[in-house]
Formats: structure tokens, C-alpha cells, sequence
């Protein structure tokens, strides 16, 4: 009796050792697809990972408990990460259409279609509504180094937050948002969106664009190529 009691106290204190030891063999027990608690390849950049979620797990055999065993899950390992060609046909996207920046690289500029600056100097010079700008985007976009030059984006030191690394998947939700628009290299948008403010920030502030704007939707969507930055389902003189 008493050699059975020993025994029932040294599996007790191994078993508390166990959850308390962070270093423990648990090998046999692993949760499938977890990822080391470290720092993450994202492409061009490491970043650091957020604080891992350590969870208790109890294991049933028949009804009875069988095992415990602790896991660890990392927060936002299922956000969408573009990959590199994906990126690269987003600012494709984005600079053919006048809403690229300097997040895209130095060579956005060069893609800016021919006629843009024009049209932004000239303003509208025809009454029919062949298109409207999609200025919702341009918060989110001005946030993240982009937007240029339809957005007329504030100078850095103006904004109240412009991100270093650029959140790709609010980007392709902004567009979303409103006209369902995918944006090359997106996914597709879900068939109920996330609400955002984006349409109430850009009517905070008036675009000193939306005129040249216009005029340049109505030419290209007379042409039926609107792409991002015009949204060509609206009939003309709706």
C-alpha cells in the first residue's frame, strides 16, 4: 500500500512538472501545422510575431480523460500575405490606373497612363456621367504610401499615421467595400465585407482631384476601361 502511494505521488509531481515546465518533451503530442514561435519570413522583411495564445487541451478515450496536454497558436498566422508576383500585378494595377506610390517602387511613376496629368489640369469638360471616381479608397491608400497622384495625398508629416509595411489586405478590402472591385493580385472579395471608414474619411476631406478625376473616368469609360480608379457600371446621364 504504501509503494502504490509513492508511485501516486511521483506521477502527480511529474504531471505538474510537465505543465509547468515550458521546456518539456512533448513530441508525441504535437499540434499538427504549428509554426515556431520566432521571427517570420514575409519577403522582403522580417517581423516580429505577436505574443502565442497557450491553450490547455484535454483528450478523451470513451469518455474518460486520457490525456492533458498544452498547446501553443500563434495570432494571425491566417492573415493573407501576397506573394511576390501577386504584389507586383497589385501596383501593376494600381499605377496603370493613377493610385500607385512609392510603395510600389520607383518605377510606378513611369506607368501613370498618358492623358492622367492632363485631364487633372483640365478638369470636366463634359456635363455626361460616364463613370465616378472611387475616391473611398483613397484614405487607406494615402496610409499606406499609395494613391498617387488621383488621391492628392497630404504631405507625410500631415497624416496622422502612414505605415512602413503596407497592409495589402486592407487594401484589397477597401476596394471591395463599395463596388466589389478586385484588384489584380487580390482575392476575391467575400461576400460580406468588413465594414471600414473609408468612405467616411474621404468625405472628410475634399479632394482637390475630384473634378480632373471625373473627367478622366469619362473618357476611360467611354473607352470601357475604367480599372481601378473608375467605376464604369454607372449608366451615363444617371
Amino acid at each position: 500500500m504504501r509503494a502504490k502511494t509513492i508511485f501516486t505521488l511521483m506521477g502527480v509531481s511529474y504531471f505538474t512538472f510537465a505543465l509547468c515546465n515550458p521546456d518539456a518533451d512533448e513530441s508525441g503530442d504535437t499540434v499538427q501545422n504549428a509554426q515556431p514561435i520566432a521571427l517570420e519570413e514575409t519577403g522582403e522583411r522580417k517581423r516580429k510575431l505577436e505574443t502565442p495564445e497557450v491553450v490547455l487541451q484535454l483528450k478523451y478515450d470513451r469518455g474518460e480523460l486520457n490525456r492533458i496536454y498544452l498547446a501553443q497558436f500563434r495570432k494571425g498566422v491566417n492573415k493573407w500575405v501576397p506573394s511576390v508576383p501577386a504584389r507586383r500585378d497589385l501596383c501593376t494595377d494600381l499605377c496603370h490606373a493613377g493610385l500607385g506610390g512609392n510603395a510600389c517602387g520607383s518605377t510606378c511613376p513611369k506607368l501613370i497612363p498618358v492623358g492622367l496629368q492632363s485631364a487633372l489640369l483640365n478638369g470636366n469638360q463634359s456635363d455626361a456621367v460616364y463613370g465616378k471616381p472611387r475616391v473611398y479608397v483613397c484614405p487607406t491608400l494615402c496610409n499606406n504610401r499609395l494613391g498617387e497622384p488621383l488621391c492628392s495625398c497630404p504631405e507625410k508629416e500631415d497624416r496622422e499615421a502612414v505605415r512602413e509595411d503596407v497592409d495589402w489586405p486592407a487594401i484589397c478590402e477597401t476596394f471591395c467595400v463599395t463596388d466589389r472591385y478586385v484588384l489584380s493580385g487580390c482575392p476575391a472579395c467575400r461576400e460580406t465585407p468588413q465594414p471600414t471608414a473609408s468612405k467616411q474619411l474621404a468625405s472628410m476631406r475634399v479632394l482637390n482631384t475630384v473634378e480632373g478625376w471625373s473627367s478622366w473616368c469619362n473618357v476611360q469609360c467611354r473607352q470601357g476601361q475604367g480599372g481601378a480608379a473608375c467605376n464604369c457600371d454607372r449608366a451615363p446621364f444617371q
